[in-house]
């Protein structure tokens, strides 16, 4: 038993890493790409705040009726439907004459939502108690190692063969992860239900908006998720800022892997501490070394500083969506599971299209204004949203694992 769930959390891992090196590769070379398509260089900031954001918006009202799909049917359709749009999205991208079909490819990966949420939701049913913490901490890390990977060998690449070499190079690699998801992901069978779809997305509304554990856990994850994704859409040309020397995209790609070390050695030492003390208690330490690492990056204007708090936030950083997932995980039924955590991505493609929308905004006053807008964004949040909502009964209710802990930061309403 130990060596399927063991086996199932490799072939996630890898299939995870192989779709963060995608993103990772977007994320840090479209700012260098876009000027390729006829953008102008003075324009480059508020076309990759538009392009993310717009991404973002195009899948938002369709993540719920992914995990319900799973829940009723099968989750692995819904996994490999993710890979099969993003080589879609790949060849239309690679076709682009011109940055607006480019626009166009990279928003159908809005439509690729869902298959994270799904593999988690898997291995919170095969994985042993007291091992869920570690392995929701290893897929996620390997959300960012992937990125670090995509840029630091994605640089080089980009600098000499140029970005479309790059992307087709990934789809070879997606194209191989279809593969291996219909060969080597085996369903157990599970009770699957003949309900209206409509009626189940309904009811998980139900179930999270009766739930002050996880109205708790989504307000926090649109916090913090908007403050990412406006610092993380931003970091290269923050880098590029900072860059005077030839060879853009090694740069950009090796401090974007140093963030993923950080991940890599990070991610999980803080997974399996948070199996020992509690993920509130761990999740709530997280979040505020977060917003502390943000406030320190506004003062940086020099890439050796950077890169070691860079490295630092993105392990961090990886450890908020792994602890909020266990906390989910822990809070509802195997039936619903799947829709649940699937919900709980709502809040996050909310902040990948609120957080770019903001960058391109802001940017207009100063690129580097993304790092105290991050920090007040998540800050006050989190410091008036949840701890406003919670009568004194809910609050105790609330309190899961380390929850004593919480109940000192939550202000119950009189």
């Amino acid at each position: 038993m130990k060596s399927v769930w063991a086996r199932l959390l490799i072939l996630f891992t890898v299939v995870s890493l192989i779709e963060a090196v995608f993103y990772g590769s977007l994320s840090a070379f479209i700012p260098l790409h876009l000027p390729e398509l006829g953008i102008a260089r003075a324009d480059v900031q508020p076309w990759v705040g538009a392009i993310t954001s717009f991404a973002s918006l195009v899948g938002i009202p369709l993540v719920p009726i992914w995990g319900t799909l799973a829940d009723r049917f099968s989750r692995k359709f819904v996994i490999v439907r993710s890979f099969v749009i993003h080589l879609v999205a790949t060849v239309v991208m690679l076709a682009a004459p011109n940055v607006w079909v480019f626009a166009a490819g990279r928003a159908l990966l809005g439509f690729a939502n869902g298959d994270t949420a799904l593999m988690l939701a898997t291995m919170a049913e095969r994985a042993p108690a007291g091992r869920l913490g570690f392995a929701f901490a290893v897929i996620n890390s390997s959300l960012s190692v992937g990125s670090f990977t995509g840029a630091l060998a994605g640089g080089p690449i980009v600098d000499r063969f140029g970005f479309n070499t790059l992307l087709a190079g990934i789809g070879v690699l997606l194209f191989g992860v279809v593969i291996a998801l219909l060969v080597a992901y085996r369903e157990t069978p599970r009770k699957r239900t003949s309900r209206p779809i409509l009626v189940m997305t309904f009811e998980s509304i139900r179930i999270i908006t009766r739930s002050p554990a996880l109205l708790i856990l989504f307000i926090a994850q649109f916090a913090v998720g908007t403050g990412w994704m406006l610092v993380y859409t931003y970091a290269p040309l923050v880098v590029t800022s900072m860059h005077t020397g030839p060879d853009p995209g090694t740069t950009v790609g090796i401090v974007m892997a140093v963030g993923g070390l950080g991940t890599l050695l990070l991610g999980p030492l803080i997974g399996s501490t948070a199996d020992k003390v509690g993920y509130w208690r761990a999740l709530l330490t997280v979040v505020a070394v977060v917003i502390c690492l943000w406030v320190g990056l506004t003062f940086v204007r020099d890439l050796g500083a950077f890169m070691p708090l860079w490295a630092i936030l993105n392990g961090v950083m990886s450890s908020v969506s792994s602890l909020a997932f266990n906390i989910v995980s822990n809070v509802v039924d195997n039936d619903a599971r799947g829709r649940i955590m699937a919900f709980a991505y709502l809040p996050l493609n909310f902040g990948s299209f609120v957080g770019p929308a903001l960058g391109s905004l802001i940017t207009g006053i100063s690129l580097y204004a993304i790092f105290p807008a991050a920090a007040m964004r998540s800050s006050s949040s989190l410091s008036t949203k949840v701890s406003t909502r919670l009568t004194k009964k809910e609050a105790t209710d609330a309190i899961v694992s380390g929850r004593p802990f919480f109940a000192r930061w939550v202000r119950p309403a009189r």
